[in-house]
């Protein structure tokens, strides 16, 4: 989930530097560019702070008029004579916002940081395929879809994160999901098939979190999946409210 930021905040933006073997190094020539949602760079050339042996960071300035959606710190330098190059996002938004519903229910902005490249980058808006009056409806959707599945239990504050993250990849599926009007029609590799399988073992993770339920979102009479009927798939009950500490592998990115 990309690091957020108001406008006119600070953010740190913290990078890594590591040779072929895992160990951190310090690069030739390390430096950050910055660019908006739109692809404009902000910051071109900016050299990162040197914090220890491989570890750099980076305090952007939001300005109170930047634009609202996900930026992009692209990262360079030399290793052992090899340009190495990376990119890590974050979220500008307003400086001021009234916001209703449950605390995890994403914004559009966030979940184009899911899929970026449906829109070449660029921010939904009234204009781009889909709105953003239509990302705001999916979100809706998978919202119920989810809540569905908690049973409309509140989700205790340490899973928050982890139930955005789910609408977030829910959305994200859906926008992708129209894009193949027929289940058949895409290919095994593509972005929609990969965006399902996560958010349904990330959804399960979520119920076992929220509810104790050991479940499998995609069995068939299960409440997710393009031809599955309403209903909850439970194979195991365990103690509810799982701290997350302990539930296994991380799902956040």
């Amino acid at each position: 989930m990309p690091r957020t930021v108001g406008q006119g905040g600070t953010i740190r933006l913290p990078g890594e530097y590591r040779d072929g073997a895992g160990a951190l190094v310090d690069p030739v020539d390390p430096l950050v560019a910055i660019t908006n949602p739109s692809g404009g760079v902000v910051a071109g050339a900016v050299v990162p702070v040197r914090d220890s042996l491989g570890r750099y960071h980076v305090d952007h300035v939001a300005a109170t008029d930047a634009p609202i959606g996900v930026w992009t710190a692209r990262w360079t330098g030399t290793i052992n004579g090899v340009p190495v190059t990376a990119e890590d996002r974050f979220e500008v938004f307003a400086a001021g916002a009234i916001r209703f519903g449950p605390p995890w229910e994403p914004t559009p902005s966030e979940v184009h940081g899911i899929i970026p490249q449906r829109t070449n980058g660029k921010p939904f808006t009234d204009d781009t395929v889909p709105t953003v009056a239509q990302v705001t409806t999916i979100i809706s959707d998978v919202m119920s879809e989810v809540d569905s599945w908690l049973e409309h239990t509140v989700v205790p504050e340490q899973h928050v994160d982890l139930a955005r993250f789910v609408v977030k990849l829910g959305a994200a599926k859906e926008i992708e999901r129209a894009f193949w009007p027929e289940q058949g029609q895409a290919p095994s590799g593509s972005s929609y098939v990969q965006l399902k399988q996560r958010y349904e073992e990330t959804l399960a993770q979520l119920v076992l979190a929220v509810l104790g339920i050991v479940v499998n979102p995609g069995a068939p009479g299960s409440g997710t999946g393009d031809d599955a009927a309403d209903g909850l798939y439970s194979v195991e009950i365990r103690s509810g409210n799982v701290p997350r500490e302990q539930l296994g592998t991380e799902v956040l990115p």
